[in-house]
């Protein structure tokens, strides 16, 4: 897992009317800029020149689906105006950086891109499909994204879930 704590939020959780959640909300025990994110798999980093507080990690051979590309992408690791928590070794800009599983990329924040409305201490992950020329998709929609309980291996979506409160160890 990319870090610890409960997941709040699983793949495919509907929290408001028409929406699908996309990824893993996972929220850590510790308060902001504290709780350790890593890189799930080996893989190429990227930061785009704008991001403040993403990263999205290429994997060139998924794991599941040989032959195909996918992307990890991490979410809210900035405090609410844009302090990012990022190890500074990945600044914006950074592309196809290898990097190994298991390896520090940043800490949880509460970055929303609003300061006045953050939102909660925590790591929103999500398993990016890959574009028929190799880049990542929106990650906001959920036909981009791929159920994460495969890759994980134990229940991580809405359907397998329920009411249940899966936790990263």
């Amino acid at each position: 897992m990319p870090t610890s704590g409960l997941i709040g939020y699983v793949w495919d959780d509907s929290f408001r009317s028409l929406h699908h959640h996309s990824g893993l909300d996972i929220f850590g025990p510790t308060r902001i800029g504290e709780t350790p994110v890593y890189a799930a798999y080996d893989g190429y980093l990227h930061r785009e020149q704008d991001w403040e507080a993403s990263l999205i990690l290429r994997i060139p051979e998924d794991p599941l689906r040989p032959g195909e590309q996918i992307w990890l992408y991490y979410k809210h690791l900035a405090d609410a105006d844009g302090l990012s928590f990022i190890e500074p070794g990945f600044p914006p800009g950074t592309h196809d950086v290898f990097v190994a599983a298991g390896t520090l990329l940043g800490y949880q924040g509460n970055y929303s891109g609003d300061p006045i409305n953050p939102v909660g201490v925590h790591l929103h992950f999500s398993i990016v499909r890959s574009s028929s020329s190799g880049g990542y998709l929106n990650e906001t929609e959920i036909h981009n994204t791929l159920d994460p309980s495969p890759y994980f291996g134990f229940a991580l979506n809405q359907k397998s879930v329920g009411d249940r409160i899966p936790v990263c160890p």
